[in-house]
């Protein structure tokens, strides 16, 4: 079952972030029924502004909370980010658009390899190889989202360098992916993400 986290833009301007496994109806609940948030209900309509696919509903409710606790304008440039991708799918024609585009779309609480980020940009086995350099230029161009920790190796290994060796261990824990004393994911094939 899949969950959602969501944000919604309410009539005052104001954004509302929950989680739900069941988006549309959960869209409708806000807008019309009784069994809405008080918020919404007094600052309908509200509009559907983000989701975000997660694993499961544990996942799903830190992801929640993280989202709750920025401020104002980091919504609003993650809100931004995803509409900018939605808008370029059928524009994307570079190799390295479409690398930057399928590390974006990594659900919360699962990882992909290099492969097969390569892969799904139209890329062979050589190209994996240039995932990290492409990622690298896009995250100093100003692509802040890119989540590089849920990218690893193709034996489930990730990659923890000293300098952010802290930082990476506190992001998988966050979203639930266990990591054992040989840098290795536990559950790797369970939370492996498959492109379509």
């Amino acid at each position: 079952m899949s969950v959602f986290v969501y944000i919604l833009e309410c009539a005052d301007t104001t954004l509302y972030i929950g989680s739900t496994n069941n988006l549309q109806k959960r869209l409708k609940e806000h807008n019309t029924s009784k069994r809405g948030a008080h918020y919404t209900k007094i600052r309908r309509p509200v509009t559907l502004v983000y989701s975000e696919k997660c694993s499961n509903l544990s996942n799903a409710r830190r992801r929640e909370a993280e989202i709750k606790s920025w401020e104002r304008g980091k919504k609003l440039a993650l809100i931004k980010m995803k509409k900018n991708i939605r808008s370029s799918v059928k524009t994307v024609t570079t190799f390295s658009e479409r690398v930057v585009r399928a590390a974006l779309s990594i659900p919360c609480g699962r990882v992909t390899t290099y492969g097969r980020i390569a892969w799904s940009a139209g890329g062979g086995a050589m190209s994996a190889q240039s995932i990290t350099n492409i990622l690298g230029k896009a995250f100093e161009q100003g692509e802040m989202f890119i989540p590089f920790h849920r990218i690893v190796y193709a034996d489930g290994h990730v990659w923890l360098s000293p300098k952010r060796r802290k930082e990476r261990l506190e992001l998988y824990k966050k979203e639930g992916i266990e990591i054992d004393e040989k840098g290795k994911i536990k559950n790797f094939r369970d939370i492996l993400f498959e492109f379509d």
